[in-house]
């Protein structure tokens, strides 16, 4: 399922793309048999709109996932042969018809079919409404709804960050960041779980951060685009769009079992590094690519080879970027339960450990048993949640303050 909804995203975004970069064909009206006999991209849209709705009947009832599948290519077919002019000016609507029927099935899930479509026929309404204003009007709507999830979404973090605080205020003691658990985590602290936290992460970081920068350097600079580099692009997506606890899996096979490392905080760091690394690979790669070409031409034309190009100018140049990634790595290996769970972390320890084959503690883990097994340790677990908030804080403000250092040295 990740890969499909990952695979039509890139799909969605290349279309885009090309059409900013006016590469987007256009057709001339034509007659049926024409079309069938010498019109190859329609029959390639009819065919990904047949792919789709085999998947659809996986996912749902045969019948409705026919009668999509149909409109689809109906649809497809009679703006390919009756539109009087290019197609580009329908696809608008192709879009929004497809939104609608998926927006559609997804609310019948949710709520019966009657009130799933009128939601979508309100829907299309507000959509219709919306087109035939005057675009002063259009942008006092768009404003206001813009302007309104805007809002929600901040009340939303204050409402999150005042629950925390305010419930993990009491729990913050000096005893409580310097000793270990006691009483199944009810009394004591949490000191080996915050170390055991640091650990993880900046043994992630330590692991992923060379290859992902080196993997971004080449795809940008050194791989031809072809069919085998869009492929492992496109490989990348998927691996940053996959489920945390899929690594968690992976990890427990490969790095547990497999290598035979057991429950140990290198198998933790080594899971953790490969669930980032699609992030830093990506973040890189547009990093580097967003410099200018003028910066390659003036230092390749003044003798320095290719490699002292790259390391002398563009990787320098392109730190900030990088460093974003690197950002967004680390707030997630320290935030994440579901790849440590499998592969290093223990509940209680009193001890911290003193080699990577030992298990760790972690404060995502540690919060997770407290909330879910551990009966009246309300305080001690909102408690957790405030540590692992300030701690994430502390890092991502360490990693922008060097970012903004870098930024800062650029003079372009």
């Amino acid at each position: 399922m990740t890969f499909i909804i990952n695979i039509s995203s890139n799909l969605i975004i290349s279309r885009f793309n090309k059409r900013l970069q006016g590469k987007t064909k256009s057709f001339n009206k034509l007659a049926i048999p024409q079309v069938i006999k010498d019109n190859k991209n329609l029959l390639k849209k009819i065919a990904l709109v047949v792919i789709f709705g085999l998947v659809l009947n996986v996912l749902i009832d045969f019948f409705f996932a026919f009668i999509i599948t149909i409109t689809l290519v109906g649809l497809i077919i009679a703006l390919r042969i009756f539109a009087p002019f290019k197609l580009e000016e329908y696809k608008t609507l192709v879009y929004f018809s497809m939104l609608t029927i998926l927006l559609a099935w997804v609310l019948s899930t949710w709520f019966d079919l009657y009130d799933s479509m009128l939601m979508c026929i309100a829907f299309a309404g507000f959509f219709l409404i919306l087109k035939i204003m005057n675009a002063k009007n259009q942008q006092r709507v768009v404003f206001s709804i813009i302007s309104i999830a805007a809002s929600i979404s901040l009340i939303s973090l204050i409402i999150i960050i005042y629950y925390i605080v305010s419930k993990g205020y009491p729990a913050i003691t000096w005893e409580f960041l310097t000793q270990s658990p006691k009483d199944s985590g009810r009394e004591g602290g949490i000191f080996p779980a915050i170390i055991g936290t640091l650990w993880l992460t900046v043994g992630a970081i330590i692991y992923a951060v060379p290859i992902g920068i080196a993997a971004g350097i080449y795809l940008s600079d050194y791989a031809k685009d072809g069919p085998i580099t869009k492929f492992i692009r496109t490989g990348i997506d998927n691996l940053n769009g996959t489920p945390s606890i899929v690594f968690g899996l992976f990890g427990l096979a490969v790095f547990v079992l497999y290598l035979d490392m057991g429950i140990s905080m290198i198998a933790g760091q080594l899971t953790l590094a490969l669930m980032i690394l699609p992030t830093i690979i990506r973040t890189t790669e547009e990093a580097v690519k967003s410099i200018p070409q003028s910066f390659r031409e003036g230092s390749l034309a003044l003798g320095s080879t290719r490699w002292q190009s790259i390391s002398k100018i563009i990787l320098p140049a392109s730190m900030p970027g990088i460093t974003t990634g690197i950002i967004l790595g680390m707030g997630r290996s320290a935030g994440e339960t579901a790849p440590i769970l499998f592969t290093s972390v223990v509940f209680k320890q009193k001890n911290l450990p003193r080699f990577v084959i030992q298990p760790v503690m972690a404060l995502t883990y540690h919060l997770f048993v407290l909330a879910t097994s551990i009966p009246d340790s309300e305080t001690q677990a909102a408690g957790t949640a405030l540590v692992l908030l300030i701690l994430v804080v502390i890092l991502y403000g360490a990693a922008i303050y060097i970012r903004n250092n870098y930024q800062k040295k650029m003079n372009w």
